[in-house]
């Protein structure tokens, strides 16, 4: 199951490169959503297309907004064949175990790109507590018809160091192991003391 998990992330961040955003202005401090792709001058940026409306996105915004630019930066950096937008986003542990250059050995980093994509958009995100939160996505891919529905992802987000992270090879089951050897070991240090 994680390596179909993990299979489908790769696809969505190897088609989400080419990701054009339209709809309307919001009230925040996004980039201008318009319905052309970005010009020779603002090809370096992957727009989302964001459907929810920011009058809905309630005590959220903040949250909306970073979650935003995390997509649109790994997928920006992706454009480029730079995966370090994904190491960046890995849980704690996981970068403690590897470094970046064993990180990009990983057969599912690897082969981690985002041709074909020509648009992402951004339904809805359901948020769970402080600390994590769902976001609902279609994935709009070159060959594909006008009327054909988007490949539906649901990309898990977690709010870690004051700061939304989606990881791409890490799970959250290995972070939380992480955390409790960190707490233990920092409670034995204490007790010595």
């Amino acid at each position: 199951m994680r390596i179909i998990n993990r299979m489908l992330l790769s696809i969505l961040i190897v088609s989400i490169v080419h990701l054009v955003q339209c709809g309307g202005e919001t009230e925040t401090e996004l980039p201008e959503i318009t319905d052309e792709s970005p010009d020779e001058e603002q090809s370096g940026f992957t727009y989302i297309r964001v459907l929810k409306d920011t009058s809905e996105w309630g005590d959220r915004k903040a949250d909306w907004i970073e979650i935003i630019r995390l997509i649109d930066e790994v997928l920006t950096r992706m454009k480029y064949r730079d995966k370090s937008g994904l190491w960046d986003n890995e849980f704690q542990y996981l970068r403690e175990r590897e470094n970046f250059d064993d990180y990009l050995k990983r057969g599912e980093v690897q082969w981690a790109n985002v041709t074909g994509l020509i648009r992402v958009d951004l339904l809805d995100i359901k948020f769970f507590d402080m600390d994590s939160a769902l976001a609902k996505t279609e994935f709009y891919f070159t060959g594909m018809k006008e009327t054909d529905p988007g490949q539906t992802m649901l990309l898990m987000l977690y709010r870690r160091d004051n700061h939304w992270i989606r990881p791409y090879v890490a799970t959250i089951e290995h972070q939380l192991e992480y955390d409790e050897l960190i707490r233990k070991a920092d409670q034995d240090t204490e007790d010595d003391w």
